[in-house]
C-alpha cells in the first residue's frame, strides 16, 4: 500500500499570503505544493506567466529537468546546476 504525504491544515502564514497581491515572484518560477504518494510525489509549480503546471521527476520544466520531489520542495537541474524550489514557509 502506498504511503500518501497527509494533508493538513493550511498554516496561517500561507493562507495569508495567498490572499496578499504581489506575495509570489510573478516573474520566476513558484513551487506551489507537493501532492501524492511518497514515492512518486508530484508538484504544482506556477509558471512566469502566471500558468501553472503539474510535474514528476523527470519532466521539463523551463530550461530544466525536475531531478528530485520531496515534501519540502522540488530539486530543478538546470544549466549544470541544481537548485532547490522549496515551499512558502
Amino acid at each position: 500500500m502506498p504511503s500518501f504525504v497527509k494533508a493538513g491544515k493550511t498554516p496561517a502564514n500561507v493562507a495569508d499570503l495567498a490572499t496578499h497581491s504581489q506575495s509570489l515572484d510573478l516573474k520566476g518560477l513558484t513551487l506551489l505544493g507537493v501532492f501524492g504518494p511518497t514515492a512518486t510525489l508530484s508538484a504544482l509549480v506556477r509558471l512566469p506567466g502566471g500558468r501553472t503546471k503539474t510535474v514528476s521527476a523527470g519532466d521539463k520544466l523551463g530550461s530544466g529537468t525536475v531531478v528530485g520531489i520531496d515534501v519540502d520542495g522540488l530539486m530543478l537541474s538546470q544549466f549544470g546546476q541544481t537548485q532547490r524550489l522549496a515551499l512558502p514557509s
